[in-house]
């Protein structure tokens, strides 16, 4: 059975891949002053909109083990169908590499995990938890073709990290630093050549949050024009009419109909079609035996046009 087109969702939801506490500037401006604008742009299209910033609130220590990074991997996924959008932002901290022992304790809980794989390779291999959200979102081989390209990233200035910095602590920047500064040997500068390579670089070098905010801001509109146009904004019914849609694909993906429960219902929609006193039909029965799929499967037969069970 192929999926209806109407049963497109009308919903966005962005996943933002960044180091912690180094970007609070960058994730507080897009939640106070960017998302805003655009959830109201989306709001007059009837669109949904979703931010999955699983570093909002969060501290890097409790970040720390597998079950969050396992949720930030199953996002990312998640986030290929509404339609996929992918941000990710850098300045001068690579990020959290997981050892072995980190996530000793998960393995233990979580051994059929799909995550499992690509988890371990990042930790033979060395890589940063951000570089495998980045990789396995956008970088890595096939997967910005399963991201259909919708992806963004943006890289900040050494200098406007010395001003975050400054501001911050009061002090003046200090590399030494390593919540602001660690590039972990050369592996955020190989993590930045990737991005640069990549198709999907928005700004190199922004140098305050307002350039920022505006590139994203700027990307996001222009990809709700472009899936949701406001000249196509469907009606009250048609949304009812898309759910229903929505409802009946699942009820039937994997339904088998019983050609007696059918025609017993089909005779009885007949009769009260002579007979409109008969009265509505219930169709009631224990929970979980299929009544909804029946009447999704009903719902496609134009019973009082073809004979008895022709669908």
């Amino acid at each position: 059975m192929s999926t209806p087109a109407v049963i497109k969702p009308r919903e966005i939801r962005v996943f933002l891949s960044s180091t912690f506490k180094d970007m609070e500037v960058e994730r507080n401006h897009l939640i106070k002053s960017v998302f805003p604008k655009v959830r109201a742009a989306c709001q007059a299209r009837q669109v949904g909109f979703t931010e999955i910033d699983l570093r909002w609130g969060v501290t890097e220590e409790q970040s720390q083990n597998g079950a969050t990074v396992e949720i930030c991997l199953s996002e990312i996924d998640r986030c290929r169908d509404f339609p996929p959008f992918f941000i990710g932002f850098l300045g001068e901290r690579y990020g959290w590499i997981p050892r072995e022992s980190d996530l000793s304790s998960f393995w233990e809980r979580h051994s059929d995990s799909i995550y499992q794989s690509p988890i371990r390779a990042a930790v033979a291999r060395g890589i940063s938890v951000t570089e495998l959200e980045m990789e396995l979102g956008v970088l890595g081989e096939g997967a910005a073709e399963r991201l259909h390209g919708q992806a963004l990233f943006l890289l900040r200035e050494r200098s406007f990290t010395d001003q975050i910095y400054a501001e911050a602590t009061g002090r003046p920047a200090d590399p030494s630093d390593p919540s602001y500064y660690d590039p972990a040997g050369d592996r955020l500068a190989t993590l930045k050549a990737r991005i640069r390579n990549s198709a999907f670089l928005e700004v190199d070098g922004y140098t305050d949050i307002a350039q920022f905010g505006q590139a994203i801001e700027g990307y996001l509109m222009a990809q709700l024009e472009q899936h949701f146009p406001l000249d196509v904004v469907p009606s009250p019914f048609e949304r009812m009419q898309a759910a229903h849609a929505v409802f009946r694909f699942h009820r039937l993906h994997n339904f088998l109909p019983r050609p007696e429960i059918v025609e017993q219902v089909l005779q009885a929609l007949i009769r009260r079609q002579a007979k409109p006193a008969l009265g509505p039909l219930l169709l009631a029965g224990p929970s979980g035996q299929g009544k909804s799929a029946l009447m999704a499967d009903l719902a496609r037969v134009d019973w009082w046009r073809h004979p008895l069970g022709v669908h």
